[in-house]
């Protein structure tokens, strides 16, 4: 009976497959091939609520049969509910559904997805004049020619100045350079003109964020969510930046809500356990890495993430897993970084030392070709430091003693270096921090004023005494968020220029 109502489906012959199944679901009632045949044929016919009648039965008979559950993602599709599809597509694969069909069922829900929210910011957009050059300029950015983009944007604020859209997206343009100051400006001037602009409470969220005012930052990411308290993504907006803040509590909450509305998204779980693992939750944090990877199973930073807690074991199916990623050609050169430098540690972790060198090498070129490094450019760089950090350099007389104190632990990779500052934040005098970036940001700062066409180290070789105090000011300033109230604190120093 199964065989002939399946025969009439390849034909073709919906309803035909409909009443076979029904004849035979009438002689053989638990039968769950054919409800779930029947199924996809009622869901053909447009009768939902007979295909729902039929996969209750089957689920309520059969809770763990693969069938059924793709088959509920496909009701929940056509119905919709695409976050609901996504799940019943994922149950199904973790109970045995055939993966190729199952997968191109899941980029489908997510290409669905991705268009709905596409749907959604563009009824956001305020109603714009200059709706064509807008779009020109859009597609310029997409084909990387941010220069011609940002010459059309420019081009519609001289002629209307209040442009909300080109204002937002010369916004994108200055942060695309780093120029997050300006990008800022921008921004803050189109919300000015739509202050119910959703997609620029992000951006500005994000550039505050970047600009590192932690306080400007997270009362606009709150403003994002006012605006879409329905959203995952607000809530992971909010959650970056009381994360990199240092409220991890605080991220970890916020992440938690953001799944509660949308248990799909992967870097969501995979960001909250960055945090669950700062604050000393391990084993939480490879719940949620591994979540994170069944959602997503080509979620490379995952796999990289557990790795990376340099006393965690993979098993071997998750080692199979990731040498199966790495032969699928449409993962980009990050993820295969990602997962090379997973598998180099785990065969290491193994004592596999060649098939460890193997992976490391291969993630090594694939790096190089991410990277943009000049050899030369940096030998003549060290060059220059030797050639002015010289010992008369170092008899200048130094500006005033500065409170706190920093203590700095300058060392090569792997040299140490964490350690020496874990025995000094051991004295109660002592607060311990991280590698600080903030040093190397006051210097980069110095280039963006007067002294723009100098490069480090000549940037500082004419400083006073004055201008030497200027630089101890800001870093204590732009370091104070990471320091307790001891009079001496560690910075463990990156080379800054």
């Amino acid at each position: 009976m199964f065989a002939e109502a399946q025969a009439h489906l390849q034909k073709g012959d919906v309803t035909a497959c409909a009443a076979a199944c029904a004849d035979g679901l009438n002689e053989f009632p638990d039968d769950a091939n054919l409800m779930c045949l029947g199924a996809r044929a009622n869901l053909a016919l447009r009768q939902f609520d007979l295909a729902k009648q039929q996969l209750a039965r089957a689920l309520r008979r059969y809770p763990t049969f693969a069938t059924a559950h793709d088959v509920c993602g496909d009701l929940a599709l056509l119905d919709g509910r695409i976050q609901d599809a996504l799940e019943a597509y994922r149950k199904a694969l973790e109970l045995g559904a055939e993966e190729s069909l199952t997968r191109r069922k899941i980029e489908k829900a997510r290409q669905l997805a991705r268009e709905a929210a596409a749907a959604s910011e563009r009824a956001q957009r305020p109603q714009m004049a200059y709706a064509d050059e807008i779009r020109q300029g859009e597609q310029h950015e997409k084909d990387g020619e941010r220069d011609k983009a940002e010459a059309i944007y420019r081009q519609i604020l001289k002629r209307d100045p209040d442009h909300v859209e080109a204002s937002r997206l010369l916004a994108g343009i200055a942060a695309g350079h780093e120029q997050y100051a300006e990008a800022e400006v921008f921004l803050k001037h189109a919300l000015e003109l739509a202050p119910e602009y959703l997609r620029a409470w992000v951006d500005l969220t994000n550039v505050q964020r970047q600009l590192e005012n932690y306080d400007d930052a997270i009362a606009s990411g709150l403003k994002v969510i006012e605006l879409a308290p329905d959203k995952a993504e607000s809530y992971m907006v909010y959650a970056s930046v009381v994360g990199v803040a240092g409220r991890h509590d605080e991220a970890i909450e916020t992440y938690q809500k953001a799944l509660a509305l949308n248990p799909e998204k992967a870097g969501a779980l995979c960001s909250m356990a960055h945090h669950l693992k700062t604050v000393g939750r391990q084993n939480d944090a490879i719940a949620r890495y591994r979540e994170s990877i069944a959602v997503r199973p080509d979620h490379a930073e995952s796999y990289w993430s557990l790795a990376n807690l340099k006393t965690f074991r993979f098993e071997e199916s998750e080692v199979d897993a990731m040498h199966k990623l790495l032969r699928r050609s449409d993962i980009s050169d990050e993820a295969r970084a990602q997962v090379h430098n997973a598998l180099g540690l785990e065969y290491e972790a193994r004592k596999d030392y060649p098939r460890a060198f193997e992976h490391f090498e291969q993630c090594n070129a694939v790096r190089r070709n991410l990277e943009s490094y000049d050899p030369v450019d940096t030998e003549d760089t060290h060059d220059r430091v030797i050639a002015l950090f010289d010992e008369a350099f170092f008899e200048q007389p130094p500006a005033a003693l500065s409170e706190p104190t920093p203590i700095f632990v300058v060392g090569l990779p792997r040299s140490g270096s964490t350690l020496i500052e874990q025995i000094l934040a051991s004295h109660s005098l002592v607060d311990g921090t991280h590698e600080l970036s903030d040093l190397s940001k006051v210097v980069r700062a110095m280039r963006r004023g007067r002294r723009r066409e100098k490069r480090f180290p000549e940037i500082v070789a004419a400083l006073n005494q004055p201008g030497w105090a200027r630089i101890a000011g800001q870093y204590l300033d732009r370091s104070a968020k990471h320091r307790g109230r001891a009079p001496y604190f560690i910075d463990t120093c990156a080379v800054f220029y």
